[in-house]
């Protein structure tokens, strides 16, 4: 196989994923971006907080109110790697999201080598929209890349266990190198939790957004990033943010920003999975807006609790963590590793 390697992404953690990988000289590397997150600040704000030069990404022209259709995503990236300078016989994609299925239809049609990088996580939640889309890609992709030794045991009791292999989270090399910026004390506020809404359902879901605000003003203070998702529910719901005083509603964050918040708070409370993650990293006590979460490690060390109730008794709930602060929080996770683990099994390929 050649050097040439092409990443299909489309999100904002996508984005955060593909860092890791994406500046070895060691490839030719491409990226596709097919816009599914196009908002600045969940997009080109990202690439220039974690150091990706744009000039190598080819961002899908279409329409923006198409832009979680699959059939549409999938026709315009092969459209797109037909006039790429590179022949990529080797596709990268990531993650559950529906850049991630058109990505692997493309890369069929293609006839490209289709690596699944976070493959095997499981929910068990077949009417989520998320679960299907990573069964989907673990079932069509010729090589599956685990970032957990129990998304690998997933695969196996799936009788996928050939061309799986466990490598670590690639989030995590992304986390640990920028541990210096991340790891800073902010004193803007002394004391607070910090919270993320932006799952689809829970936003659409009716009364949710109401009682959840209430509950979270009960806690002393809340930072709240609204990201457009949130800020559109917001608008068209005609809440007033005015009423909860103990929440500051605040504009997105960069990456870095984002953790750092993460490290100086309190708690998190956020229907991101990925967050869920970061926030063990960091050792944080967390509060998962949601019933299901693919990150089984989190919730068996007990840092992270389930709890899709809006109108729970936060403060009760944090009070009863039980937390070790022991723990190493890494190992699970492949130790920030993932990247020289990618790497020598793409170089295994052209052996």
């Amino acid at each position: 196989m050649s050097n040439d390697l092409l990443h299909i992404i489309g999100t904002r953690p996508q984005i955060i994923k593909v860092a890791g990988l994406v500046n070895s000289q060691n490839y030719n590397q491409v990226i596709i971006d097919t816009n599914q997150h196009f908002d600045k600040d969940m997009q080109l704000d990202i690439y220039n907080n974690l150091n990706i030069d744009t000039n190598r990404v080819e961002f899908l022209d279409f329409d923006k109110a198409y832009s979680n259709n699959i059939t549409i995503m999938a026709d315009l990236i092969c459209k797109k790697i037909e006039v790429l300078e590179i022949k990529p016989k080797k596709i990268l994609i990531y993650g559950d999201t529906n850049s991630t299925i058109a990505g692997l239809i493309a890369g069929k049609i293609n006839n490209s080598k289709i690596i699944h990088v976070e493959s095997g996580l499981r929910t068990y939640k077949p009417f989520r929209i998320e679960e299907s889309n990573r069964v989907i890609a673990d079932t069509l992709s010729d090589y599956r890349l685990t970032p957990t030794k129990t998304s690998l045991n997933n695969l196996k009791k799936e009788g996928l266990d050939k061309n799986s292999i466990f490598v670590g989270d690639i989030m995590l090399d992304v986390f640990l190198n920028n541990k210096e910026e991340i790891f800073k004390k902010t004193p803007k506020y002394e004391t607070y939790y910090f919270s993320t809404i932006h799952r689809f359902e829970n936003l659409i879901k009716e009364n949710f957004l109401d009682e959840l605000f209430i509950s979270l003003n009960k806690l002393r203070n809340v930072i709240l990033p609204v990201h457009p998702g949130l800020k559109l529910q917001i608008q068209k719901k005609k809440i007033n943010l005015d009423k909860f005083k103990n929440i500051s509603f605040i504009e997105p964050l960069s990456y870095v920003e984002n953790l750092n918040h993460v490290y100086n708070s309190m708690g998190v409370l956020t229907d991101s999975g990925g967050l869920t993650k970061e926030s063990f990293w960091l050792k944080k006590p967390c509060i998962s807006l949601m019933e299901e979460n693919a990150w089984e490690e989190t919730i068996k060390h007990g840092y992270n609790i389930l709890n899709p109730d809006p109108k729970a008794n936060f403060q009760l709930l944090f009070d009863n963590f039980k937390l070790n602060p022991d723990i190493d929080p890494y190992i699970d996770f492949g130790n920030g590793n993932a990247a020289n683990n990618i790497f020598n099994f793409l170089d295994s390929l052209d052996e």
